[in-house]
């Protein structure tokens, strides 16, 4: 009996222990090629409290992160949570890397796994670009950079990412179609592209010119952190002779790393719903006066420059006697200078129940302007509502209000002509038929009389 009890407490029983481990898939690659190093935390306690990233040495380049987190149930052992960390390494020359130990910490306790061997193969590629240098084509054909900014913002603020590709004017006539340019993806982040330039512009640039193309998109951080976004690429196709087949060759810019701050909670306003940026408000009631019972219009703008299309609404005040339909959103954005800027506007539904004068006091909205540092609140002025009529039928006074739905206009019924008198005349034209009937028939059987 106690040796099953102590058998069913192992099975279920957590598993407690910590293990972790490192792997480098492949651990041979071409120069230029990439490797993924993976981090594996499986523990029966708290998730892991840090992992560290890895000291690289020179020649290798991180150029994209991403996390999982999953349970595992297993009998005997329970309940394991296992946290996995992918790093895309990049070599950029060839040799023999030692990737060094990397240490996780769980529930105050550090751990290491053990370090590895990565083997770059074939010739060096001319060497990466540093943060914000161009990337360059062969004999600098082509040039590409990628900045982003600022490099650290608070949530909801919007971080720019400029692209330039800038193709010699030698490399123009030489170019089999158009280059293709493509942006990192960031998870955790809200995104929109920009349209680009309409037309190329010339750049002249170490004694030659480039044709230059700009192409912008958007980042809005969701929650905090630091993040390492994927290098931007571009690919274009040449033809560097006659005789000679297209030859297809990439530029990638350096890793876009970007630090995320949550927003601070000195000075946050109660009515505060999570709108990052500067706004303005204004609101208006359209029409100004109504009947009872009839609609008006509460519309309210929300103009600036943030994430347009994420603004939550503001708060309405209670309002006694008025029925209150759910807002109505549609938004209008653009940019203007690299910012996203527009106004969304959010529309209620108003139904007075009584007449009279509603006032509707200033309706504030409160958000965090990221480059003042500091909360803010944008008011409208007063409004108000003259509503005219007599007050609508109660709960307790269904008579009246059905009394108020038999009045409106509706369509008579068709067989209205059934109670009137013509109807009642009809009915007695066939008893009035068959006594004509019967007192014509009596009147041919009876004998005629013959005269002396």
């Amino acid at each position: 009996m106690h040796a099953a009890l102590l058998a069913l407490a192992l099975l279920l029983a957590p598993a407690d222990s910590v293990r972790v481990s490192a792997t480098l898939d492949p651990s041979t690659i071409p120069v230029g090629g990439t490797a993924t190093l993976t981090i594996l935390v499986r523990t029966g306690g708290p998730s892991p409290e840090r992992i560290e990233s890895p000291s690289l040495p020179a020649g290798l380049l991180v150029v994209g992160t991403r996390d999982f987190s999953q349970f595992q149930f297993s009998l005997p052992g329970g309940r394991t949570r296992v946290v996995r960390r992918e790093i895309t390494l990049r070599a950029y020359r060839p040799g023999r890397y030692t990737i060094p130990e990397i240490e996780v910490v769980v529930d105050g306790r550090a751990y290491r796994t053990r370090a590895l061997e990565l083997t770059a193969t074939g010739s060096a590629p001319p060497s990466p670009p540093a943060p914000g240098e161009a990337a360059s084509g062969p004999d600098d054909e082509v040039l590409f950079r990628a900045t982003l900014a600022p490099d650290t913002a608070y949530v909801g603020q919007q971080i720019t990412l400029r692209a330039d590709a800038m193709i010699s004017e030698e490399a123009q006539m030489r170019l089999r179609r158009a280059p293709e340019y493509l942006a990192p993806d960031a998870p955790g982040f809200w995104v929109r592209d920009f349209a680009p330039q309409p037309r190329a512009h010339p750049r002249p640039l170490g004694g030659r010119v480039y044709l230059t193309q700009t192409f912008t998109r958007a980042y809005f951080p969701i929650t905090p952190g630091s993040y390492t976004l994927p290098p931007a690429r571009l690919q274009y196709e040449i033809r560097r002779g006659f005789l000679y087949t297209p030859e297809r060759e990439e530029l990638v810019t350096d890793s876009l790393r970007v630090v995320v701050l949550p927003l601070p909670e000195e000075g946050r306003p109660d009515s505060f719903t999570g709108a990052v940026g500067r706004y303005r408000i204004r609101a208006s009631i359209e029409p100004a006066e109504v009947p009872v019972g009839e609609a008006a219009a509460l519309v309210v703008e929300i103009e600036g420059e943030g994430n347009i299309r994420a603004l939550p609404p503001p708060s309405l005040p209670e309002m006694d006697g008025v029925v209150i339909h759910p807002p109505a959103e549609d938004a209008t954005v653009r940019e203007d200078g690299g910012r996203l800027v527009g106004t969304k506007r959010f529309t209620w539904i108003l139904v007075p129940e009584r007449p009279g004068r509603i006032e509707l006091p200033d309706l504030s909205y409160a958000h965090f302007d990221p480059e003042a540092r500091a909360y803010r609140v944008a008011r409208t002025g007063a409004l108000a509502l003259n509503v005219t009529g007599t007050a609508l039928a109660s709960d307790d006074e269904p008579a009246a209000r059905l009394a108020g739905l038999k009045a409106r206009p509706g369509r008579e019924s068709t067989l209205g002509w059934v109670r009137s008198p013509g109807f009642a005349v009809l009915q007695l034209v066939p008893l009035l038929g068959i006594v004509f009937v019967i007192v014509r028939g009596r009147r041919r059987t009876q004998p005629r009389k013959v005269g002396r």
